[in-house]
């Protein structure tokens, strides 16, 4: 066989795929090219710095990429990756040209992924050969070139001989594991006993540390004896034993425990295994695994966290038996089963995945399903008549939050709205917010959000493609002015940085399993130091936040004394003198807070999430400004009092909510007493969710539910607030303002700054998918940032002014800005 090739392609350079690029083009002879693509530029940038003889040639997709070569290697994180890049009909490897090529996928994915991959290449072109050949040596080995590659063929397959070739250049162990997937097979067990071999490895360092022995002397003395291990000898858990090892080095730069803990689930699927010793192994790689501490970090800091793991397996031994010892259990809604100890956590802990887990849930259990993570159970609400019956006719008992004893207890000192439980409190401060934010008082804010929205139309004149930012912007202006009377000018003032500091806070709180205490609330009585140091980082949490907060409260105290404060919701609650109700200077600042919280982030999400909706359904845009045409013309920008004339235009702010709604979990509640819903009985404590993403993606209510489509409101003439208090719950438009007692006290502000942004978006310009330089279309990205709000990842379009008219108009507007009664320049 000729092992010569003229060009090679590389897909994929994180961690490992980069230095096996690298080492791939460097041993290759001097006249092949290697043709690469990653979604990350600055990894493609790296590359082409690091082989600068003019070899590597840089391409925007993964079509691009295999109809320039001869064989193309790919290594991406998980299976939804590996589908993205091979079977996307416009931009992945199925979209380009595959006749005769050779694709070998790297990756460490599931076998079903891999051999759907494999069938579809075939079925797309008979020429084509699919090799699963994952690798074993971590990022050490990528860089050294001492990879161990397993691959999924024979030693008689046609292509073994190249392979063999291709894969000696980054590997020094190349192995023919017989058969399609058995790479996988068996990269996944090697990884099990790794994985196994380091948690033995880690606990037993702990033990002859604790003795007095020196670390260094005892990984000798294991080389020497029956516990030698690759593990040992070149990844040792403890920092200074091995200097080339990632503990050396703050455990950065090797295997990621969060990839650790996905093959160890990978490998229990394989084996389809029950809950003995996989389960154990999954168990203490879980909370590192989801744990910020060990984020992105070498599985070696494993060391650090089986101390609170075994605590935590001792403690659930006690609690478990006296919770199963209540017989009404038996009559819990049906749902997933899940594991020991940590419940259905692993179902849950990707934010992702989350949406369609809970959607197929709703099609497998019905309306009412449980789950359970850690000590606490979940009753998922999954239709309108569910949420009705529960949240809103027995709203007494189903209003209060669950105990999170982070978040509320240390990091908000019992001050966050937000996680309050319901009682006496959390109503008093509600009633301040009702009336501070009921449909008359949103009114006076108006002039808020036709300012800012006039500014943001110039500013997309000015800078069209930081519209991501734009609009953060102007979301962020609103709530400040109507909270502080605060006005934020650009996404580089103070003021923003000190919100954004708040809020990624409240979202790293907020993310399902982040922290272990959470998901077992008793563990908040064990010492502190357990489990990631919980306690203290909560303590700087609320140290930070209390400082932000408390600083615009005292300052809009000072300019309302003084007579300098704007008309604003903080200052209408100053005035009503709190502290009669027994709201102290802390808990009236994180109230006020609590409205940036809730309506900051939220509606630039919204607003974000239907830009990339424009971007992919421009049919439905056009539709749209086919509407406002006919309403409001091309002389002046749409007003309030147009949007009764606009119903497709409330539809679109509808089914934006619907399609993406704000988070990606649901509404939760807690139950504040034991209570049965028909043959179901709901424990006290329960956290009951509203479980949006399966209301508003069940097929049932709506058709085609995936698919952007605004007309499907064109019969829903009320607002949003309206529909909430609507007796019929099939009648109502979406759930993603909430249900009970706890819903959006902020939902008529929020419509309002949809509906002017939006509406003169749509006036003033077109929205459309951008194009590289090569005149290839670049596709948005669909997929969501990690945590818990809905937030797009950062996506390209094309965003053009209407026509010179619009722009003229848009100018005019912008320039009179300045000479408006209302001046709001802080």
């Amino acid at each position: 066989m000729d092992l010569h090739l003229k060009a090679v392609g590389f897909i994929g350079l994180g961690t490992m795929g980069l230095p096996m690029a690298i080492n791939l083009v460097n041993k290759l002879p001097q006249d092949v090219t290697l043709h690469a693509y990653d979604i990350s530029k600055e990894a493609l940038n790296e590359l082409e710095r690091t082989v600068s003889d003019g070899r590597v040639v840089s391409h925007n997709s993964a079509s691009q990429v295999i109809s320039s070569v001869d064989l193309v290697i790919t290594i991406v994180p998980e299976g939804a990756h590996v589908r993205k890049v091979f079977l996307d009909e416009e931009n992945g490897i199925v979209a380009g040209n595959l006749q005769d090529k050779i694709l070998i996928d790297c990756s460490t994915i599931d076998a079903a992924t891999s051999s759907l991959v494999a069938d579809e290449i075939q079925r797309r072109n008979k020429t084509a050969s699919f090799y699963d050949a994952p690798v074993s040596g971590g990022s050490l080995g990528a860089k050294a070139g001492s990879l161990t590659f397993m691959v999924g063929c024979s030693m008689t397959d046609i292509n073994w001989k190249l392979i063999q070739h291709v894969l000696g250049k980054m590997g020094t162990s190349i192995f023919p594991c017989g058969g399609p997937t058995m790479g996988l097979v068996a990269k996944l067990s090697n990884n099990y006993c790794s994985a196994l071999i380091a948690l033995a490895t880690a606990e037993a360092m702990n033990i002859g540390m604790k003795a007095g022995m020196d670390p260094r002397v005892m990984a000798k003395i294991f080389a020497a004896s029956t516990a030698q291990s690759t593990v040992c000898d070149k990844w040792c858990p403890v920092p200074g034993v091995v200097p080339t090892a990632p503990s050396s080095h703050g455990y950065k730069g090797g295997f990621k425990v969060q990839l650790m803990k996905k093959d160890l689930d990978l490998a229990v699927k394989a084996g389809e295994t029950e809950f003995t010793l996989p389960q154990s192994m999954n168990m203490a790689w879980l909370f590192p695994s989801r744990s910020i501490r060990f984020q992105d970090v070498d599985r070696g800091a494993v060391a650090i966290a089986l101390v609170p793991i075994l605590a935590l397996l001792g403690l659930y031994l006690y609690l478990v038996p006296n919770q199963l010892t209540d017989p009404r259990r038996k009559n819990l809604p049906p749902g997933p089963r899940g594991w020991p100890l940590v419940g259905n956590l692993y179902d849950l802990a990707d934010s992702e995945l989350v949406r369609d887990k809970v959607r197929e849930w709703h099609r497998r259990y019905g309306d009412v399903f449980y789950t359970k993570i850690g000590g606490t159970d979940y009753i998922w609400l999954s239709s309108p008549k569910a949420v009705k019956d529960l949240m809103d006719k027995k709203s007494a008992i189903y209003s209060s939050r669950p105990h999170l004893p982070l978040a509320q207890d240390v990091a908000s000192r019992q001050s966050r709205q937000l996680f309050m439980a319901y009682g006496p409190e959390w109503r008093s401060l509600r009633k301040h917010s009702h009336a501070l934010l009921n449909q008359n008082a949103s009114k006076r804010y108006q002039p808020v959000q036709d300012f800012e929205s006039k500014v943001v139309l110039q500013d997309l004149l000015d800078q069209p493609d930081q519209f991501y930012t734009i609009v953060r912007r102007y979301s962020a202006s609103v709530i400040m002015l109507v909270a502080y009377g605060y006005r934020i000018p650009s996404f580089e003032d103070p003021l923003i940085t000190k919100i954004y500091s708040v809020l990624e806070n409240l979202s790293v709180m907020m993310a399902p399993g982040a922290f272990a205490v959470e998901s077992f609330p008793a563990l908040a009585a064990l010492p502190g130091w357990l489990f990631g140091n919980w306690r203290s980082w909560g303590e700087k949490v609320f140290a930070h936040d209390s400082k932000v907060y408390l600083e615009f409260w005292e300052t809009l105290k000072k300019n309302t004394d003084n007579g300098t404060a704007r008309d604003c919701f903080c200052k209408d609650f100053y005035l009503t003198d709190p502290k009669k109700s027994g709201i102290n200077d802390l808990l009236a600042a994180y109230t006020c807070g609590g409205l940036i919280e809730a309506g900051s982030e939220t509606t630039a999400t919204t607003l974000n999430n239907w830009i990339l909706a424009m971007t992919l359904y421009p049919e439905e845009m056009k539709k749209a400004q086919e509407e406002i045409d006919r309403v409001v013309g091309s002389s002046r920008l749409p007003e309030w009092e147009d949007e009764k004339d606009l119903p497709f235009v409330r539809g679109m702010i509808k089914e934006t909510l619907r399609w993406r709604p704000v988070n990606k979990f649901g509404m939760y509640h807690a139950s504040s007493e034991d209570s049965w819903y028909g043959e179901y009985f709901i424990p006290k404590d329960s956290v009951v969710v509203l479980n949006w993403w399966a209301i508003h993606r069940d097929p049932s209510r709506y058709a085609e539910p995936d698919e952007f489509r605004p007309s499907r409101y064109l019969g829903k003439p009320l607002s949003a607030a309206e529909y909430i208090n609507i007796n019929d719950p099939e009648e109502r438009d979406h759930f993603t303002y909430g249900a009970g007692r706890r819903v959006c006290p902020g939902v008529h502000l929020a419509e309002k700054s949809l509906f002017i942004l939006i509406a003169r978006m749509l006036w003033g310009f077109n929205i459309s998918k951008k194009k590289a330089p090569d005149g290839s279309v670049v596709e948005p990205s669909t997929t969501m940032l990690p945590g818990f709000l809905s937030v797009p990842e950062p996506f390209e379009c094309e965003i053009t002014c209407r026509s010179s008219t619009h722009k003229e108009v848009m100018h005019s507007v912008f320039n009179s800005l300045e000479s408006e009664e209302l001046n709001f320049r802080n």
